[in-house]
């Protein structure tokens, strides 16, 4: 059967502003519903990852569409529970954030046909950081090790089907598609690096 590959927002609240994590997510073997992702989603990565937020700030919902083979409309699911972060304390600014870098040791796969460049970055920056949470302008442990627990599940959530990748809608011309043209699979992530949310430099990070 034929790849499909979706895309998931997470849509977070702050201090009166919005915070989105966009993920995609393949099935090589296109067989399994989007439900089950987005179940295991809100079971399995959440509870990890408000572990290192503030409870200041709010997941909402999940904002999810398919964007291969075909691109559909985007749909929403409301996080009703178990969306607050659980860290107390005082709280960074909304634009300050844990960049992790994924480390890209997969081929990548092109879903259509024609020569596309390798995919060679991608990453994720975390909003609702704590104070306590930084020392001397980088993480302590124990963020660290939450941080790595919570990208070993966003990973694969709940062992199913899918898992996470570095899409690309960008064709041999570098002209955006509606749907993804190519994609790979991150092996790993660096350990998380203070950064923020509204730049678009490198990302940075250790390697662990």
């Amino acid at each position: 059967m034929t790849a499909t590959v979706y895309e998931i927002v997470d849509v977070q609240n702050q201090d009166a502003q919005q915070i989105l994590n966009v993920f995609h997510y393949v099935d090589p073997a296109g067989s399994t519903d989007i439900d089950g992702l987005l179940d295991n989603y809100i079971d399995d990565v959440l509870p990890l990852v408000i572990q290192m937020q503030s409870n200041t700030l709010t997941h909402i919902g999940l904002r999810y569409r398919q964007v291969y083979p075909s691109a559909t409309l985007q749909l929403e699911r409301a996080i009703t529970s178990g969306g607050v972060g659980l860290v107390s304390g005082e709280w960074l600014s909304t634009f300050y954030a844990a960049s992790g870098k994924w480390i890209l040791g997969n081929p990548t796969v092109n879903l259509v046909g024609g020569t596309l460049p390798h995919i060679k970055r991608g990453g994720v920056r975390l909003g609702g950081v704590v104070e306590t949470g930084v020392v001397e302008d980088a993480f302590v442990s124990g963020y660290v090790s939450a941080f790595a627990a919570w990208v070993a599940e966003l990973f694969n959530p709940g062992v199913g089907a899918f898992e996470l990748c570095v899409a690309s809608f960008l064709n041999s011309a570098r002209a955006r598609q509606h749907t993804v043209q190519q994609y790979t699979i991150p092996t790993a992530s660096s350990a998380p690096a203070p950064s923020t949310q509204n730049t678009r430099k490198v990302l940075r990070g250790r390697s662990f």
